[in-house]
């Protein structure tokens, strides 16, 4: 025996000293993202558009014309135009496709374009440019700003505003036409040295090669008045009637109408390298491949797109829709009411008329907004609360002990709650009006009493959901059936016949929402405009919201719908990925069929996601939800040294079967590291195999069956590593 530990030890010396140290060291992989990596932005009237890096193209904001719906199987693009109701894509191959508004035919490509290399928008009509210097334009006519000079060539930009067209030639030089009602098509005589161009809504923006801007044009904003002293500008932007720059130091500056903060450029903004205007906002595209906007959020156009990754609650007020994440943040868009800094831990939002109330974790309530009549003042000391409600100007709050507390506008007594109230599960406002759900399945009302609201339908019991529209009221039962009462001029309590399977209720001003068990929705009542029309093929709803007149459906897959007034929509951003790659060893195999690289564990750290690899080292772990900060995944195996991979980017595979993974054995002992305990381990079983009673399968490295010269190399070849 001691022979034989003698003879390994000066095998295992010969060995070190002839393998190199070239193995590679446990660490921690990085990937760069490109989840939310971009290389163009372009802004609409009320909505925006991005394009990745990939090709692949993103829209959110205002979709009353679908412009914010990406056609299906859309890629390879490699530039984006946006306009008042339509987008424009120009692809790899020099072709264009164009989706949205397209009721005066600004959408339809005129047949056998080929060899684009630019595309503008203008309000309601489309440019581009082709390879050859030409231009070719479509759409709206009106005012011939679709009419291309003729004989025009030797193009190199072009630019479209509200209803008129310039182009800039090779030589530096402009050329505009029609609409000229505000100068916008005037050429300042003797321009030139010209190298770029912006067109807004009637007006026009030239960037000098020396880094000055001209511009003339309407200017009842003051668009066209350039700042004192402004130079070094690299690209500009005009939009409605506000102007950007961009400077070479990756700052920005921006003039003009301001009255939504399109021109207020958000502190410590830097490394920008492009930016778009749409009518009232502003979108920037930073050097990182990140979007950053500001101005009118009215239709979510600003919306952060990272934040809408973890959504958990979606809820809605008259002019403004609130998001909750699982995180506890909130987010919000429409009519910014002066959101509180730092708010977080909240677990339950609402709104009324303009005001908003956020019910935290920890049982107390923040109001903010609107305050004429002490709707947002909360009553001191209050806490324990478990739900809430907001109707127009009153806050209403259900304690845990199931009594309710109401404050702000009570002319109609909403405020009054009725004395003894106690074992309630639920509470509703609408406009004068305040209803409570008692655990016995009654409701009460108190308020505002015109148009019977708060006469409760006679025998109405098994509820379990109430809600409350401005006059009116509804309920869902225990049997998925629902019924209203109230005001009844739109139609909003004419509950459909033969509706069944409702989980969900939802009261706007003067219609309602339903969403059923199948994840569809019905909706009836009032619809000037679409709020009660249900997009068709809606379906795999999970949530639903309902405001004045708009409806908001939150569907399973992360996007968010809204329709009606409000005609939104935020896109889903493939919040669930697949982690896929391939994992081996590190040294040859003994022979074919092997089954090393089979049974190799595959693990996101901090999650229940565990999978093991197959017999060629492959795994797939599916449906793992995106994070910012990425995942660590941890691959081990008995015998091996586990090694730790930090994945960002849940796009890219880790490791392929050419180049996988590599795991480094000879850690016999399990205590993440290959050192002379492992030696010994090995020494003591040396020249041994499976028919002797001596043998040890987990010293035998390589599964030939025998634990002689070829282990040794192996563990020569990995001594001192460590895990990690």
């Amino acid at each position: 025996m001691k022979n034989r530990i003698l003879v390994f030890f000066l095998l295992f010396s010969i060995v070190l000293t002839q393998i190199s140290s070239n193995c590679f060291a446990q660490d921690i992989v990085e990937q760069s993202s490109n989840q939310f990596k971009f290389k163009a932005v372009s802004a609409g009237s009320s909505f925006s558009v991005a394009l990745r890096e990939d090709g692949s193209v993103v829209a959110w904001g205002r979709n009353n014309y679908g412009q914010c719906q990406i056609p299906e199987g859309l890629k390879g693009v490699k530039a984006i135009a946006a306009g008042e109701k339509h987008v424009v894509a120009l692809e790899e191959d020099g072709t264009v496709v164009a989706w949205g508004d397209n009721s005066i035919g600004q959408c339809n490509i005129p047949e056998g374009l080929t060899n684009v290399k630019d595309i503008s928008v203008g309000f309601n009509h489309t440019v581009a440019l082709k390879e050859d210097g030409t231009v070719v334009a479509w759409g709206r006519n009106f005012n011939g700003e679709c009419n291309v000079p003729e004989g025009l060539t030797n193009v190199k930009a072009i630019a479209s505003g509200g209803e008129f067209t310039v182009a800039l030639k090779e030589d530096g030089t402009l050329i505009a036409w029609e609409r000229n009602d505000r100068n916008q098509c005037q050429i300042p005589e003797g321009l030139t040295n010209v190298k770029t161009i912006a067109a807004g809504f009637a007006y026009t923006l030239a960037l000098k090669e020396d880094g000055t801007i001209v511009a003339w044009g309407s200017n009842n904003s003051k668009q066209c008045d350039i700042p004192e002293g402004l130079t070094n500008v690299t690209a500009i932007a005009a939009g409605s009637d506000h102007s950007t720059a961009l400077k070479e130091d990756g700052s920005v500056v921006a003039w003009g109408r301001n009255d939504l903060g399109q021109c207020d450029i958000p502190s410590g903004l830097n490394d920008i390298k492009t930016v778009s205007n749409g009518y009232h906002h502003t979108v920037a595209l930073k050097e990182d491949g990140t979007i950053v906007a500001w101005g009118s959020n009215f239709d979510g156009e600003c919306n952060n797109l990272r934040e809408l990754l973890d959504v958990n609650v979606i809820s809605s007020a008259d002019y403004q829709i609130q998001a909750i994440k699982n995180d506890g943040s909130i987010f919000t868009w429409g009519f910014n009411n002066g959101m509180p800094k730092g708010l977080s831990n909240v677990k339950e939002i609402t709104g009324g008329y303009k005001h908003t109330v956020a019910l935290k974790k920890d049982g107390t309530i923040v109001a903010w907004g609107e305050n004429d009549y002490g709707q947002c003042n909360v009553p001191e000391g209050l806490t324990n609360v478990k739900a809430i409600a907001a109707g127009d100007y009153h806050t209403v709050a259900l304690k845990e002990n199931g009594t309710v507390l109401a404050w702000g506008f009570n002319l109609d007594g909403q405020c009054n709650v009725p004395e003894g109230l106690t074992n309630v599960k639920a509470i509703a406002a609408g406009f004068g009006h305040t209803l409570a759900l008692k655990e016995d399945g009654t409701v009460v009302v108190w308020g505002w009493s015109e148009y019977n609201i708060c006469d409760i339908p006679k025998g109405l019991t098994n509820v379990k959901a109430i809600d409350a529209g401005q006059t009116f009221s509804i309920a869902l039962k225990e049997d998925g059936t629902v019924i209203a009462w109230g005001n009844n001029n739109r139609g909003q309590c004419n509950i459909p016949t033969g509706l069944k399977n409702v989980k969900t209720i939802a009261a706007g001003g003067e219609h309602t929402v339903v969403l059923k068990d199948d994840g569809t929705i019905v909706a009836w009542g009032f619809d000037f405009a679409g709020q009660s029309y249900v997009p068709k093929g809606l379906t795999d709803v999970k949530a639903i919201a309902a405001g004045n007149c708009h409806s908001i459906a939150f569907k399973k897959d992360g996007t968010i719908i809204g329709f009606g007034q409000r005609n939104f929509l935020m896109p889903i951003l493939n919040t669930y990925h697949n982690i896929a790659g391939f994992v081996s060893h590190d040294f040859d195999e003994p022979f074919e069929n092997s089954t090393l690289k089979e049974g190799f564990k595959v693990e996101i750290l901090g999650t229940n996601f565990c999978i093991y690899t197959n017999i060629d080292g492959s795994f797939k772990i599916l449906n793992v939800p995106y994070n910012f900060e990425g995942y660590t995944v941890r691959i081990s195996k008995p015998g091996y040294l586990f090694r730790d991979i930090k994945i960002v980017d849940l796009y890219k595979s880790i490791g392929s079967i050419d180049s996988p993974i590599l795991l480094l054995a000879g850690d016999n002992n399990g205590d993440g590291s290959i050192n002379f305990a492992d030696v010994v381990e090995i020494a003591k079983v040396f020249n041994t195999n499976s028919n002797n009673e001596n043998y040890k399968a987990d010293c035998d490295i390589n599964k030939d069956n025998s634990i002689n010269i070829a282990d040794v190399i192996i563990i020569a070849k990995h001594f001192n590593e460590t895990s990690g």
